[in-house]
């Protein structure tokens, strides 16, 4: 199961509601204890299309190494999942 899966309604709703109010990603983040791809990932589930303001390579080295150990995280669930598609599983 996704760790997106145990992110309430509540703190959705909460995180929305802050960006919109015009607080930082980088304030949410310390507020939420969540990640940066997971507040971005929690704001476009709840239709909201964050502005994005600052370039990658600007990102502090613990951003970049997470987002990095999710996108590994997410390859490795699709190619279990190819691999049960093509056993039929």
């Amino acid at each position: 199961m996704s760790m997106y899966n145990d992110i309430n309604d509540e703190t959705r709703a909460l995180i929305a509601k802050m960006y919109e109010a015009g607080e930082r990603i980088s304030e949410i983040t310390r507020e939420t204890g969540l990640s940066r791809p997971t507040i971005y990932w929690v704001l476009r589930t709840k239709g909201v299309r964050p502005q994005r303001n600052v370039r990658e390579d600007e990102l502090p080295a613990s951003d970049l190494a997470e987002m990095l150990r999710q996108s590994e995280r997410e390859v490795g669930r699709l190619q279990e999942r190819l691999r049960q598609i093509e056993e039929g599983e």
